[in-house]
C-alpha cells in the first residue's frame, strides 16, 4: 500500500546556505519540514520568523530533534567535519541524509563515511546540485546525442569576487576545498567517467584578501584519456563568470561551448568534414528553471520513498571530493597523482 504522507524532513544547520534549502522543502508536494536544528536558538527563530514557519519546533541538537520528532530525512547543513558523526547519529535514529557538499572535510572521513552508508543500508545523497542545472542539463543531453562525436579534450575556467564568512575563511585552499570541487564534478558529469591523474597548483595571487589560497590551475587525465584543464580563481578583480563556469568541449565533429550560461554548439552537419560545411546553433535551455536543489529535493525523496536509485550518492561523490584532496595534494607536493 502507497504511502500518501509527506515524507517528514528536518534540516540541521542554519547558516548562509540554509536558506538555498529551506524553499524547496517548503514548496515541494512530497516532503515536509518537521523540525529545524542549530546550535542557536537565535539563529532558528529567525529563520522561522524570516521564511513564516509558524509553530514548527526546533532544537540545539540532532539527539533532541531526534528523539521528540518524527521524521524519514535529515537534510545537514552542518560544517563537513560534522557529516560523519551527524550521519552515524541519523542512521541510529532510522533517518536517511541529504547533505550539503562537500563530503567530509578529509578524504579519511569521507571514505569512512561511504562505509557507513554501504554498512546501514540508507540512503545520503550529497546536494552536488550543479549537475541539475538546466543549462547544464540541456548542454549534457546533446553531447549525449553523438552529433559531436567523441570528446577529445575540455577546458573549464572561473572567476568570482568574493569574501566568505565562519569556517570557509580558515579553508587552506577555500577555492578547491568549497567550490572547485562542483566543477570537478561537472567534469565527471561531462564524461561519464573518473579521473586516472592530476597536476594542480594551488596558489594566491599577491593582492589576495583571502587566508587560503584561492586560485587554482589544473590538468586532470580520465580514465577514457580525455584531459581536462581548469582554471579558476575567487580573487578576481574583474570580468567575473557565471557560477557554473566557462566551458569549451572539443569534440571530433564540432565543439560546444557555455560561455556566459550561452550554449553554442558548432559541427558539421554532411559526411565530409569539410569547413563550410557547418551547423552553428545556440541552444535554448530546456528544463525546470525553479532551481538546481528542487532537483535535489524530489530525488531524495524518490530515493527515500520509491526506492529509485539517486544519481550523487556517497559512493559516487567520493571520486570528486577525491578530486579536491589530490589537487591539493599534487600542489603540495609538486608532482601529479595517480589513480587507478
Amino acid at each position: 500500500m502507497a504511502n500518501d504522507k509527506k515524507m517528514g524532513i528536518i534540516i540541521a544547520g542554519l547558516g548562509k546556505v540554509s536558506v538555498e534549502w529551506i524553499g524547496p522543502v517548503v514548496e515541494s508536494d512530497n516532503v515536509e519540514l518537521v523540525a529545524l536544528v542549530d546550535i542557536s536558538e537565535e539563529a532558528a527563530k529567525a529563520t522561522i520568523q524570516n521564511f513564516k514557519l509558524g509553530d514548527i519546533p526546533y532544537f540545539t541538537s540532532l539527539d533532541e530533534a531526534f528523539a521528540n520528532v518524527q521524521a524519514e530525512g535529515l537534510i545537514d547543513l552542518t560544517p563537513p567535519h560534522l557529516r560523519l558523526p551527524n550521519a552515524q547519529k541519523a542512521f541510529d535514529a532510522g533517518l536517511s541524509v541529504l547533505a550539503e557538499k562537500p563530503l567530509s572535510d578529509t578524504l579519511d572521513k569521507a571514505e569512512a563515511l561511504v562505509k557507513l552508508v554501504d554498512e546501514a543500508g540508507k540512503v545520503y545523497m550529497i546536494g552536488q546540485n550543479y549537475r541539475y542545472g538546466h543549462i547544464i542539463q540541456t548542454a549534457k543531453k546533446f553531447l549525449d546525442t553523438g552529433k559531436l562525436g567523441q570528446i577529445g579534450s575540455i577546458s573549464g575556467w572561473f572567476y568570482k569576487t568574493i569574501d566568505l564568512p565562519g569556517f570557509h575563511a580558515s579553508l587552506s585552499d577555500v577555492l578547491l576545498q568549497d567550490m572547485s570541487i562542483h566543477h570537478f564534478d561537472l567534469m565527471r558529469f561531462f564524461l561519464d567517467a573518473n579521473p586516472k591523474s592530476i597536476f594542480a597548483h594551488s596558489y594566491n595571487v599577491p593582492y589576495s584578501w583571502h587566508k587560503g589560497n584561492a586560485n587554482v590551475s589544473a590538468s586532470i587525465q580520465f580514465e577514457n584519456d580525455v584531459v581536462v584543464t581548469y582554471q579558476g580563481s575567487w580573487a578576481t578583480t574583474g570580468q567575473e563568470t557565471q557560477w557554473n563556469g566557462n566551458w569549451r568541449i572539443d569534440c571530433e565533429k564540432g565543439v560546444l561551448t557555455i560561455i556566459d550560461n550561452v550554449i553554442t554548439v558548432e559541427y558539421f552537419q554532411g559526411l565530409e568534414n569539410h569547413p563550410t560545411d557547418r551547423v552553428l546553433n545556440v541552444l535554448e535551455p530546456k528544463g525546470d528553471h525553479r532551481g538546481k536543489r528542487n532537483y535535489l529535493v524530489q530525488e531524495f525523496y524518490d530515493a527515500v520513498r520509491n526506492g529509485k536509485p539517486a544519481k550523487t550518492v556517497a559512493s559516487d561523490n567520493l571520486h570528486s571530493i577525491r578530486m579536491v584532496f589530490d589537487a591539493i595534494e599534487s600542489s603540495r607536493t609538486g608532482t601529479m597523482i595517480q589513480r587507478g
